[in-house]
């Protein structure tokens, strides 16, 4: 009789514990039961439920629910509450904005007006669920890349503009860049003619010579569908030239957030479209064991995905990231942290859309002292600024692919790391990532060549490992070692960058301990240096060990810029000899060139994928080691070939 009763009452007291499903449909009613055949309908009716441990919350494929998802209840290791969907279609959607209807065109324009009743934090409208562009002045397509100059400044709140400028433009908002790694926002408060006086920046003060921009008002309307908001007033301008716009779906942001996880743990969200939110897609707050996967998150305010406080064992995974105002990714403070397999697109690539300060307008921003992060097999293609940025130890950054990054901020790469504050990280490896950067810029640089890498090292990082790495076709350097130290960088391959390799002093750091070895640095054209070996401040410190690198240049009596120092800029062209006979370093390393290679055809190869990949060559081609590839080359994951045609 005993054992009976005992296996009752554990049923009973599994049952009590938790292991409800709750179901949510359009079709749905907030007073029904929440089964799958009585669902509820409402987020507003979810965040009053008392979830509990092994709780599942499922939204019908297909429907959209508006609102704002607060999870506070905390499930355990062997029962997390999980999100999801059911059904069968596309994934449930968790939509943060709100339809602007009863618009009124102004007499004798094209521009049209809604008065809101409520104020809404509103970062973007949409049409038929696309982005419409807030109204900018000059437009980006003008002159100077749609950008006025900053002629004069006075202290950090007034400036004078070079050109002259027409119109009242108070209450608007300028954007400025102080230097090519920030962008700021702030509001004008007062205009004299070409002078105006603006609020307090965040952080960096105004830089004579720089670029400035005006946005958000309804004087800068005149391209069809832009929009401006007036906070004063609550309305909503939009600039329509054909047709009605009451005829269309028009949205504006309204819920900051889509989830909102907060001093809890054991939660996952899985198979869910998060879009139009006004600030975060999913915020994370205090949180330990969270799992997001297999997301949609679109059309993001600020970030898609933001955490921050204490973090522990979180996963992100297997998430598709689009159309992120700011960063697609801000991670400030996790311990073992897991970002794979995601895709990240259209990141920060709006000047002024996203925040002030540095590190902004960014795929990845992983930050922590604690460390233990594995960053691997994501996708990356157009990026603001930079494509991953992280700080910490133990940190495992592999096989990823980032493409087009840096084109609105330079000062950055691919993938980027500082030690500047020198609390001594260990044991930061980067290997197997495929870095494709661009030509193009899309914001003026005052008086400097925008400076683009693909894998940057930045003051005084130390102990790195870069390995196995292919970089191409960006602005700057393929890697970059700013100020670093004790760093091994073996077994890259650069192609058809600004440099192939470089290396400088900071301001605090020498170059010192380094070593380069089994590397292929590939200059495509004579003003590409295949390395710029900067000078140390204290001549007697030593770069470190140089060896078995293979340096490619349409002049190797030139092949390399040798002597740069920030505070000299005493720096000379010369070839890989001079630099052997001077250096003593490089004694096994090959210097090539001249007709040798460039009266073949070069063809550049590279396989991002996890699987072996077979490219079908049009003839006979060799590498730069000579091994010759009849038809068709066979690469491995994540490697690359450069091959010259055999004639």
């Amino acid at each position: 009789m005993k054992p009976l009763l005992f296996i009752l009452l554990s049923l009973i007291c599994f049952s009590s514990y938790g292991q409800t499903a709750y179901y949510f449909s359009n079709s749905g009613n907030d007073n029904n039961a929440g089964t799958v055949t009585s669902p509820l309908k409402t987020i507003d009716k979810l965040n009053k439920l008392l979830l509990k441990p092994g709780d599942n919350v499922r939204f019908h494929c297909g429907d959209s629910f508006p609102g704002q998802l607060n999870i506070k209840a905390s499930g355990n290791q062997a029962s997390p509450i999980i999100f999801d969907s059911y059904g069968v279609g596309n994934k449930a959607i968790i939509n943060g904005a709100v339809e602007v209807k009863n618009w009124t065109k102004l007499t004798g324009k094209n521009i049209w007006q809604a008065s809101l009743n409520t104020r809404f934090p509103i970062t973007d409208l949409y049409i038929n669920s696309k982005n419409a562009k807030l109204s900018r002045y000059p437009k980006s397509n003008s002159a100077n890349k749609g950008f006025l100059t900053i002629a004069s400044h006075s202290g950090g709140t007034q400036l004078t503009s070079r050109e002259s400028i027409q119109g009242n433009w108070v209450g608007a908002e300028l954007v400025y860049m102080p230097n090519q790694w920030l962008i700021e926002r702030c509001k004008i408060i007062g205009q004299n003619g070409n002078t105006f006086t603006i609020t307090k920046p965040d952080t960096r003060e105004i830089a004579d010579g720089w670029g400035f921009f005006i946005q958000n008002h309804i004087g800068a309307l005149g391209v069809d569908r832009e929009w401006s908001y007036d906070s004063l007033k609550n309305t909503i301008s939009l600039y329509y030239a054909n047709g009605n716009p009451n005829d269309q779906k028009i949205e504006i942001t309204y819920f900051s957030k889509g989830v909102a996880i907060a001093n809890c743990s054991n939660i996952t969200l899985r198979n869910l479209e998060i879009d139009k939110t006004a600030n975060n897609a999913i915020s994370g707050y205090n949180v330990s064991n969270i799992v997001l996967n297999n997301l949609k998150i679109d059309h993001s305010g600020e970030d898609g995905i933001k955490m921050q406080g204490k973090l522990d064992n979180i996963l992100i995974e297997n998430n598709y990231i689009n159309h992120s105002n700011n960063d697609a990714v801000t991670i400030d403070g996790a311990s073992n942290f897991k970002f794979i397999n995601n895709t990240i697109k259209n990141t920060g690539i709006n000047p002024g859309r996203g925040k002030s300060n540095a590190g902004q307008y960014s795929g990845l921003e992983y930050t922590s002292d604690a460390g233990n992060a594995v960053i691997q097999d994501n996708k990356l293609d157009s990026v603001g600024y930079n494509g991953i940025n992280f700080s910490g130890s133990n940190i495992l950054v592999k096989n990823n692919t980032v493409s087009n990054f840096c084109l609105i901020k330079s000062d950055g790469g691919g993938i980027y790391t500082w030690d500047g504050d020198q609390k001594n990280r260990t044991n930061e490896i980067i290997t197997g990532n495929i870095l494709l950067g661009c030509t193009t810029y899309s914001v003026p640089v005052s008086n400097i060549r925008p400076h683009v890498d693909g894998i940057y090292l930045d003051d005084c990082s130390r102990g790195l490992t870069v390995s196995n790495n292919t970089i191409a076709n960006c602005i700057n350097s393929g890697i970059y070692l700013h100020g670093a130290n004790n760093v091994i960088v073996t077994g890259n391959s650069c192609y058809n960058n600004g440099e192939q390799f470089s290396f400088n002093i900071t301001d605090k750091c020498d170059v010192v301990n380094n070593t380069i070895q089994n590397n292929i640095f590939f200059s495509r054209i004579k003003n590409q240096p295949t390395a710029i070996l900067g000078k140390n401040r204290n001549q007697a410190n030593d770069y470190g060990k140089f060896s078995n690198n293979i340096y490619i240049s349409p002049n190797p009596t030139q092949s390399l810029l040798v002597g740069y120092n920030e505070e000299t800029k005493d720096t000379k062209r010369t070839s890989l000899n001079d630099w052997k006979t001077k250096s003593s370093k490089d004694a096994n390393s090959v210097g090539i060139g001249g007709a040798d290679i460039y009266s073949h055809t070069i063809n550049f190869v590279y396989n991002d994928s996890n699987q072996t990949k077979t490219i079908q060559l049009n003839g006979s081609f060799k590498d730069v080691k000579n091994n010759v590839f009849n038809g068709q080359i066979t690469l491995q994951p994540f490697t690359s070939a450069i091959l010259l045609k055999v004639n």
